[in-house]
């Protein structure tokens, strides 16, 4: 069974609990656009047999699932591994995780919110400049040219600060 992580209902987890149970023999791929490492973890700690991402070629594809019809597993990435992950649609990110220092992951949570950067710079009492500054570094860190891709490329990402 092929699943795509952001169901609209966000009901992922509850998805892969039903075929378990019901269909103990079927394997469960899950896939995934997005970049956020956390995603493999929560997969993992669902019960599924293995996660995938959109962004890999399709031999990648085909080998995740002759894996999984051979009885193995199949993640892509070591954060597999975590087990501390929420159950609801939202999945929580330091912003150590994201590479971002205290300011930037502030400055981040802001942007989120669709805050313009004077409002930011008023609100932490800073330049302007300086706020374009810590934008474009953020923008850099998580590789995307804009905003809106800033925000597509988060969606249901919660920022903790990691402590």
């Amino acid at each position: 069974m092929l699943i795509d992580f952001w169901l609209a209902t966000g009901a992922t987890d509850q998805l892969i609990s039903l075929v378990r149970r019901r269909w103990p023999k079927t394997k469960i791929l899950v896939m995934s656009g997005d970049d956020n490492p956390a995603i493999v973890g929560k997969v993992r700690a669902c019960g599924a047999h293995g996660f995938i991402s959109k962004k890999h070629p399709p031999s990648s594809f085909s080998d995740a699932v002759t894996a999984l019809l051979k009885g193995d597993l199949w993640f892509d990435s070591e954060d597999a591994e975590r087990t501390d992950l929420p159950s609801s649609r939202n999945v929580n990110v330091s912003i150590s995780e994201l590479g971002l220092t205290p300011r930037q992951g502030q400055i981040l949570g802001m942007l989120l919110k669709a805050l313009p950067n004077r409002r930011i710079a008023d609100a932490l009492s800073v330049s302007e400049h300086t706020v374009k500054e810590h934008v474009s570094a953020i923008l850099s860190k998580l590789e995307v040219r804009n905003r809106i891709e800033l925000i597509a490329k988060l969606r249901g990402v919660v920022l903790t600060d990691g402590s």
